[in-house]
């Protein structure tokens, strides 16, 4: 998650500090063969502010496509419907600003509790409300064939996965 985003800080003409009015939140997500966390920690001494804002996970080989099926087939069809969900997606949040944003408040409270969360931890129950609440939000907007229950593994998953980042980051 790259938390606080704001515009550069620039001073007026008359040298006093403009108002800043970018404001951004943006998360992302990558993969590496190797620890993130391993990452930063052989650039400084101390890291442990920085692996508090990364929120790494593992992912198994499910064995579900060989890569010629990928190539042929996954990649294709992912590249014909990039974008597709996104305006059934966008188009929800935006007629339900007010329930989505209650619905992350309330997701939050509940991955806190969930995952016995701490306060340094705050930035790895965000991702994983945001996330949670997203999954919710595509179910609504009929762009994911979910059940709830799916959404509820995938909410115990992530709070083993919080539960797991604990040992790696100290």
């Amino acid at each position: 998650q790259v938390s606080q985003g704001k515009g550069r800080e620039r001073l007026g003409r008359n040298g006093k500090l403009q108002n800043d009015h970018e404001r951004w939140c943006t998360m992302m997500a990558c993969s590496s063969n190797a620890s993130i966390y391993s990452k930063l920690a052989s650039l400084k001494y101390d890291s442990s502010a920085e692996a508090m804002r990364t929120f790494e996970y593992n992912v198994s080989d499910p064995g579900v496509h060989t890569m010629e099926q990928a190539d042929t087939i996954l990649i294709p069809a992912m590249m014909e419907n990039y974008g597709v969900a996104g305006d059934a997606f966008i188009e929800y949040v935006v007629r339900n600003k007010q329930a989505v944003r209650d619905l992350l408040k309330d997701l939050t409270r509940r991955t806190v509790k969930s995952c016995d969360a701490k306060a340094p931890e705050r930035f790895w129950v965000a991702i994983i409300a945001a996330n949670i609440t997203a999954a919710l939000v595509a179910i609504k907007a009929g762009v994911l064939p979910w059940s709830i229950d799916d959404v509820r593994g995938v909410h115990k998953w992530a709070c083993n996965q919080l539960r797991g980042s604990r040992s790696v980051v100290k």
